[in-house]
């Protein structure tokens, strides 16, 4: 920590009025005056302090900054806090943030309640850079909903974790666009469009409602499927369209 010095100039008045210059000065030992950390998500200048990205492997964890973040005191102090918000949850519990805090000395607690992540700890912003560049968001859900959340990530250079005298950082906003996670069905495959279409001649066998050997079904990222569900409408002949009988 950086010791500075004050000088103190004063005038003194002689005796018979005439001005004399007396030059006082003293060192007063002390850290450097405090200025609020500053947090970059990804270093870019053309995005500010901000980062974005697109969540669309479900149930995978994703980095939620950028490679370059950054972490800065220019007072020299130690940070001793740091919290990452996330907001916009309509996936409740199933959406979560974690960082990894690996030999650093700092805690880590992520609450599915409120979507905050606490890291506590005395330590250099240099620390703190390392830890918050792991910052990763998951979402379990497994239909999740499609959309945007957000994160705020700040920073505390406090005396201690618990302390109010320190200065937060500015908010640096990393924003999460979760993609639709709907799957898709196309019944012919590389032909056009996704239907089909078939003739079925009366009393004749049954016949391919789908292209049996092309029909696709696909989800994004690694989405599991629950149930299907097809639906014959426009049943002129109705009940006699459910199933096929054979005859005895």
């Amino acid at each position: 920590q950086t010791q500075y010095a004050n000088t103190v100039s004063a005038t003194v008045l002689a005796s018979d009025g005439s001005p004399n210059w007396l030059t006082l000065a003293a060192a007063r030992g002390g850290t450097n005056p405090d200025v609020a950390p500053v947090v970059d998500l990804d270093a870019n200048p053309t995005n500010g302090h901000g980062y974005s990205f697109t969540y669309s492997a479900a149930g995978t964890q994703v980095a939620a900054v950028g490679s370059g973040l950054t972490v800065a005191d220019a007072g020299g102090r130690n940070l001793t806090s740091a919290k990452a918000v996330l907001t916009g949850l309509p996936d409740g519990a199933a959406e979560s943030l974690a960082v990894t805090v690996g030999s650093s000395g700092l805690t880590a607690s992520y609450s599915s309640a409120t979507g905050v992540l606490t890291i506590t700890g005395t330590a250099s912003a240099a620390v703190y850079q390392g830890v918050l560049r792991t910052l990763t968001y998951q979402n379990v859900a497994q239909l999740r909903t499609a959309g945007a959340r957000t994160i705020d990530v700040t920073v505390n250079d406090s005396s201690t974790p618990t302390a109010n005298d320190g200065l937060n950082s500015n908010v640096a906003t990393s924003v999460v666009n979760v993609s639709d996670p709907s799957p898709a069905v196309d019944l012919n495959g590389d032909g056009s469009g996704t239907g089909y279409s078939g003739t079925f001649v009366e009393n004749s066998a049954p016949v391919a409602a789908v292209d049996p050997n092309n029909l696709t079904v696909t989800a994004s990222g690694d989405a599991k499927l629950i149930s299907a569900t097809v639906t014959l409408t426009s049943r002129p002949d109705g009940e006699r369209h459910r199933h096929h009988r054979r005859p005895r």
